[in-house]
Formats: C-alpha cells, structure tokens, sequence
C-alpha cells in the first residue's frame, strides 16, 4: 500500500525540520566549545574570535530555550524540557527553575502584558549614586539593570518566603558555577576576563532585540493584568530582522526577529517565521498589513538603543505612536528587564 504525497511530504517535512533544529544545536556546542578554547590562545585575532564565537553560541541557545518553551523543537514534551534546562546551565540562566521561566513567558503571551518583579516607576526614588552608577554604567554598553534583574532572581529564594525551597538548589548552583569561574581563573585570567566580556556581549545582543519587542503595558508580579485582545498585541508588538534584503542573516538571531510572526502563531518553530511572516504581513519590506509601520530596521534599533542607553533605566518608557498614529521611532525608548530568562 503506497503512502499518500500528502503524507509523504508531511514526513519530509518534519524530518528537514528536525534535521535544521539539529544542527543549530550542534553549532551552539560547537561554537561554545571551540569559543572557549581560543580565549586561551596567544593571538590577539584568536582571542577576538573566541569572544565572538563564545557570545553568539549563549545567545543561539537563549533563542532555543525560547524555542524548547515552546515545544517547537521536538513533538516529546519531556525532550524540549530536558534540553531547555541544558540551555539555561550552558548560558546562566538556570538561577530561575523551568517552571518559573515557562510559566513567565507563556503568561507573557496569554496575558498579553510584560511581568516585572518591581515597579521601575520607582527607580526614580533610589538613592541618586545607586541610580547615577547603573545609569553610568549602561552609557559604557555594560548591561548593570539586567545584572541587577539576576540578582534578584538569585537572591529571591533567601528573601521571598514563597521561594525559601529553592535555597540548596540555588546554593549548588551557585557553588558549582563559582567553581567553574574560579578554576577559569586560576587556569588563564585573561581567559576569564575576556569570558566575562563574551558574556557581556550576549546579554548585550539579546537585550538589543528584547528592547524593542514590544510597548505592553507593565504588570508588577502579583497584580492582576489588564486584559487585552488580539489587535492590541499586534499593534504593540515590533519585528526587528537584521536584514529584509539578505534573509539569511537573520540566522544571526535564529530568526528571532520575526516577532509579530512569533506572537501570531507561538507554536511556530523558528525556521518557518519568515515564511508565516510573508503569508500573514505580506513580504518582508516594511510593510506588515494590519500592524504596518511595526517593522524596525536594525540600524534604527541599534541606533535608538545607543541613543537612551543611560536613559532608560527608570520609569519613562518612549512612545511610539505620535498624536496623528503614525510611527514614531525617535520616541521609542525601549524597554529594560523584561527578558524571558529572567522571570520576576
């Protein structure tokens, strides 16, 4: 009995997908490891690209933890969830358990609202030398607010009563990646330096397309969301693509720049954005039919990032529809602390 082309190409189908998950994820390892290993060579060229290699390869397996919540990678449940865990060991953000990072970022969607863990209205009201230092800090492009965000996720089970049966799982962590970093250390301290500088660079790389993703509403962790529709999360959610002209560059992010695409059919896995993009907002060009004008050129990104860069660690958020609903990039200030691996 033959099997129907329907069924044939289905197969196919799954099998090139996984094939595709299955060498990212072999380049993350690869590029980890390869990465990590030239930061202890003498060349200056050698130890620049091991900065470079070691960062991208945290910021390919961000994106796949992004992919595994979403089941988008394997059909097993079990499999997504064990390789979510790898990624969250491989580039620190395993302080916050799976539970917690799932639930926030599919909250995120459902909810249609960004959850923080305090009120950035507040920032105002730090002690002037707290704020002038992170403030500061973020003009040099070192990323102190999202620091500041880990550090409440690390320290939230030894000062949140609800989170007290997460201390021995955060101490081993804690221990054993301190081990690691001493080690590092011992071993090679230019090694180690310039680690921290790759690890930088991700943070960095990932907070630049997490900024302008979206202009949700607040909702401090506890209270309740205000309820939102559909229209509302596709006018408030922003593409940001590294190339329209050169698709394949967007591989650079995994594609994850397609995030209207993203948040109109979450279970799309991240090869097939672009072309769900293409079918739903038309082609790739600026033009996203109904959320039109929601499209964000990387140069404008970068270009409006460096600009509020020390600005924007506090409460005021830029506007991005002007008074006549048109689009305003110069007012979009974007958002800090609202990533989904550090979830409140």
């Amino acid at each position: 009995m033959s099997i129907s082309p329907s069924i044939e190409q289905y197969n196919r189908a799954k099998v090139w997908s996984l094939l595709k998950n299955l060498v990212a994820l072999t380049y993350v390892f690869a590029a980890y490891i390869f990465g990590i290993a030239l930061l202890f060579v003498q060349p200056w060229w050698g130890n620049l690209l091991g900065v470079l290699l070691t960062a991208h390869s945290l910021l390919i397996a961000s994106v796949f933890i992004h992919e595994f919540i979403h089941s988008s990678v394997f059909k097993s449940r079990s499999l997504n969830v064990f390789w979510g865990r790898v990624m969250m060991h491989l580039n620190g953000a395993c302080y916050a358990t799976w539970s917690q990072i799932y639930e926030h970022h599919i909250n995120h969607h459902v909810q249609i609202t960004d959850f923080i863990p305090f009120d950035y209205a507040s920032v105002k009201n730090w002690s002037p030398w707290l704020r002038k230092t992170i403030q500061t800090l973020e003009w040099l492009y070192i990323p102190a607010f999202e620091y500041l965000i880990r550090l409440d996720v690390i320290t939230s089970p030894f000062t949140n009563p609800k989170n007290r049966h997460l201390r021995v799982r955060t101490l081993f962590i804690f221990t054993y990646r301190a081990a690691l970093f001493v080690l590092l250390a011992l071993v090679s301290l230019k090694a180690f330096l310039l680690y921290t500088l790759a690890y930088f660079c991700f943070v960095s790389m990932m907070r630049l397309v997490d900024t302008f993703h979206h202009t949700f509403e607040y909702t401090v962790q506890g209270q309740t969301p205000v309820k939102r529709d559909r229209i509302y999360e596709q006018k408030n959610t922003f593409s940001n693509v590294v190339s329209v002209r050169y698709p394949w560059l967007n591989l650079f992010y995994l594609n994850f720049g397609y995030h209207n695409a993203h948040h109109y059919n979450m279970r799309c896995p991240w090869h097939e954005l672009p072309q769900l993009h293409n079918s739903v907002f038309g082609e790739a060009s600026g033009n996203y039919g109904e959320a039109a004008g929601n499209f964000i050129s990387f140069w404008q990104m970068f270009a409006t990032y460096h600009k509020f860069r020390a600005a924007r660690v506090g409460p005021n958020q830029g506007e991005v529809y002007t008074r006549d609903g048109g689009f305003s990039m110069e007012n979009f200030m974007g958002a800090l602390g609202v990533s989904f691996l550090t979830p409140p």
